[in-house]
């Protein structure tokens, strides 16, 4: 699934989470280094709150802005060339590396953990501390989709008994 199917998607899910995007905000976000599709996902519709699927977090525009750019870790790794994209369900933060494309040509989806300090400028002692989660976010999150509507319609079944 792609960036955009996913925003679909998620918006079908969590109707009343997904607001029109502040213009001010998404331009500030398109400065940033994201993979073009990741940005263009947050062109009319974000969410107004974070959005928990499955173990990650989908942020606000403000906080992608905030925890890339102003807070820890993310101000260290972020000229480093790890863009922070989410939290996880334990506070850690989800990034991709943006200074290398994988054999997919796709940046890897990496967990940080919070409480390491991080070395600014040192890229491979930061890479080697993260834990390798996947080498696409859409497939990432493709899957925490899955795993959400199958968790849902449980829900509903058992609701409906």
């Amino acid at each position: 699934m792609k960036f955009e199917g996913i925003r679909k998607e998620l918006s079908k899910l969590f109707p009343k989470v997904f607001q029109n995007s502040d213009s001010d905000e998404y331009q500030e976000l398109k400065t940033l280094s994201f993979p073009k599709e990741f940005i263009n996902m947050y062109s009319s519709k974000s969410p107004g709150q974070p959005l928990e699927v499955g173990k990650f977090r989908f942020l606000r525009i403000a906080d992608l802005i905030d925890e890339n750019l102003w807070e820890e870790p993310g101000e260290t790794l972020y000229p480093m060339g790890f863009s922070i994209v989410g939290f996880s369900d334990t506070g850690d933060v989800f990034c991709l590396n943006m200074r290398e494309r994988n054999s997919r040509g796709q940046n890897d989806v990496l967990l940080a953990r919070r409480e390491l300090e991080y070395t600014a400028g040192d890229f491979k002692k930061a890479r080697t501390s993260m834990k390798f989660m996947g080498n696409s976010l859409e497939d990432f999150l493709s899957r925490g989709i899955v795993a959400l509507k199958k968790c849902q319609a449980g829900k509903l079944e058992i609701k409906g008994k």
